[in-house]
């Protein structure tokens, strides 16, 4: 079944949150703890206001539009933070949602070196 949820692509995503949308994380498959990792699906979403209606936009990847999928607890916890996320909340149960709390003036730099 094809999912219509209204996307943003990362640029979007990031201006609607520096607009003060709330960054919402979605558990979206069963989580596994093996040794020092945590597995599992964790789709992420902004939750904002267009006019007087609220929207949930979910994050997609910018290549072939599908919703971004991260695979890993500390994958979720550093996307978060690149999002701007002070707090991060990671929900551990299929079904559940966490909400971060988001720093709207933040600017986290890629260390890729």
């Amino acid at each position: 079944m094809r999912e219509l949820t209204p996307v943003l692509l990362e640029n979007g995503f990031r201006e609607a949150l520096q607009d003060g949308g709330i960054l919402e994380i979605d558990c979206t498959a069963p989580v596994v703890h093996a040794r020092n990792s945590i597995s599992g699906e964790w789709k992420f979403f902004v939750r904002s206001k267009e006019g007087n209606d609220e929207v949930r936009q979910v994050l997609v990847v910018q290549r072939n539009i599908e919703h971004r999928v991260v695979k890993t607890a500390l994958g979720a916890m550093s996307l978060a933070a690149s999002l701007g996320a002070t707090v991060v909340a990671v929900p551990f149960v299929e079904g559940e949602t966490g909400v971060c709390k988001v720093d709207p003036n933040a600017v986290f730099e890629d260390d890729t070196s």
